[in-house]
């Protein structure tokens, strides 16, 4: 039998399944953080492979064509962003 302990009071499953004694029961709420990070590329071939490698990743990400350079814009999870920078620093070991 599956329990859940709160405190001084253990839930079992058929309790928190039927809603029994609704007044002690937790209410929880579940929070994603998201954070944004901007990447700036001066080559199209740097640009190509990080982009490549984010669609593979499925990390979500914008790309906005500046006269300088391409600036791509990342936003996920924190473990997201860090396996973004990793990538990052990938593509830019590339020698072109």
């Amino acid at each position: 039998m599956e329990v859940l302990v709160r405190e001084n009071r253990c839930f079992s499953f058929t309790e928190l399944l039927t809603g029994w004694d609704r007044k002690t029961l937790p209410h929880h709420k579940i929070y994603t953080m998201t954070e944004t990070k901007v990447y700036k590329l001066h080559d199209s071939i740097h640009v190509e492979a990080f982009t490549t490698s984010l669609g593979i990743e499925g990390i979500k990400h914008n790309v906005f064509e500046y006269e300088e350079y391409t600036a791509i814009e990342v936003t996920g999870t924190p473990l997201e962003i860090i396996r973004a920078s990793t990538i990052y620093q990938q593509a830019i070991a590339f020698k072109l």
